[in-house]
Order: C-alpha cells, then sequence, then structure tokens
C-alpha cells in the first residue's frame, strides 16, 4: 500500500457539529432479505469523540463508515485513528446511509477467504497470511480504500485496504503500514504464511471482490 505518511490530508474545511438540515431523519429501508449492514458516508468533515474525520481517505477515497449500533438519529460508528480503529458516536444526519451486504471472512487457521452476500458465501479462496514475524492481525474491521494498481504491479491489479494498521511493521520497509487485502506476483505464496502481515489472493479471488466489497463493507480476520 502506499504510505500514509507520503499523502496530505484535505483540509478540514467546513468542520461542523451541526446536523445537515432536513425536514424528517428516518434510517433507509432495507431492500433485501437476509443479514445487512448499514454504513454511512462522511459528506463534510464532521467532530467525534474520536477526532476530526474528514470526507476523504489519504488515500484519496470517499469516507464510508461501518454503523455498528443506532436508536433513532444517533448511532456508533468506527472510525480510524491514528491510534488504530475506535468506536465514536455520531450524528447519523450527517451521513449519507445506506445498507450493504458484502462482507468478507477471513480465516487464518485455514488460509481461507469467503466472501459472502447476506447469509449467502459466494466463493471462497485460499490465501496468503502474514508470517511470524509479521502476523496478519485478527479482529472485525472494514474496507476503508479501493486502489488500483499498474499491471505488473506486485499488488495486482487492485487492494482493499483496511481500517488497521500492520502492529510489527519489518525494519526498513518502505511500503506502508496499513494492512489489505491484494493480489500478488507470487501465486506460488498462496496458502502459505508469507506476506508482511496483508492477506494475498489470486486474481480469480481478486476479480470478485472489485466487483462485489465495497466502501464500508466489514471484514473480519480471526484464527
Amino acid at each position: 500500500m502506499v504510505s500514509k505518511a507520503d499523502l496530505q490530508p484535505p483540509a478540514a474545511a467546513g468542520v461542523t457539529n451541526r446536523p445537515t438540515p432536513r425536514t424528517a431523519f428516518t434510517i433507509p429501508v432495507r431492500t433485501s432479505a437476509g443479514t445487512a449492514y448499514l454504513v454511512g458516508r462522511v459528506t463534510r468533515t464532521i467532530r467525534t469523540s474520536v477526532g476530526l474525520v474528514r470526507p476523504v481517505t489519504p488515500l484519496g477515497n470517499e469516507t464510508w463508515l461501518p454503523i455498528v449500533k443506532y436508536k433513532g438519529r444517533f448511532g456508533t460508528a468506527l472510525v480510524v485513528t491514528p491510534s488504530g480503529q475506535r468506536e465514536a458516536k455520531v450524528d447519523l444526519a450527517q451521513l449519507s446511509l445506506r445498507w450493504t451486504a458484502a462482507r468478507v471472512d477471513v480465516d487464518l487457521s485455514q488460509l481461507r477467504l469467503s466472501v459472502l452476500r447476506g447469509d449467502r458465501v459466494l466463493a471462497r479462496f485460499k490465501v496468503a497470511a502474514g508470517g511470524p514475524g509479521t502476523p496478519t492481525p485478527s479482529g472485525r474491521f472494514f474496507v476503508t480504500d479501493r486502489v488500483t494498481f499498474p499491471t505488473g504491479s506486485p499488488y495486482g491489479e487492485f487492494a482493499l485496504g483496511l481500517s488497521v494498521d500492520q502492529a510489527q511493521p519489518t525494519p526498513g520497509w518502505t511500503g506502508g503500514d496499513q494492512v489489505a487485502i491484494h493480489g500478488t506476483s507470487n501465486p506460488e505464496t498462496i496458502g502459505t504464511y508469507a506476506s508482511l502481515g496483508c492477506v494475498r489472493v489470486s486474481a480469480e479471488a481478486l476479480k470478485l471482490l472489485f466487483s462485489a466489497m465495497p466502501l464500508g463493507a466489514p471484514v473480519t480476520i480471526h484464527a
């Protein structure tokens, strides 16, 4: 991934704590049955209990936040901060809300990634994960960035940036510390613990992830 230290964040203009003017606030109606997740796009810089949240990520993507719980127009969102992913109280009227049924589950013990839509498994793939000195973090995360790469990139043609950083970066590594799910120029490593903390997938898996996984969608990584 591109190092966040090499990028300048957008200006914090228009910071507001006031809700967007609306005649009435409602949660969007779910249009499909089965498991779904509420996510919200930050359309202008807002202030939360864990700091400012800007409408654009350091990698230039729209900022989407998973809403983990809500009551009326107020809820709790997952927010990326300099000290890691944290929960923050948010006024949902300040966000553009939608539902997503897409999610990814990564089983590190089986080196297996599952792509799901609602309660249905679309496909399962073998992956490469972090080695003993650079383990892949476990937890409940979300997609913060969708990044494309030129042909011939060692990361494949596409990556999903996640809301977690590598806690044990390799000394001298200059590729940034954000954990991602990405392709690989070394497909023989698939099915092994060989990465620096990211999850490497095949070109076939990458194609499905590109079409199926939007910003804000949940990603669970577990042993």
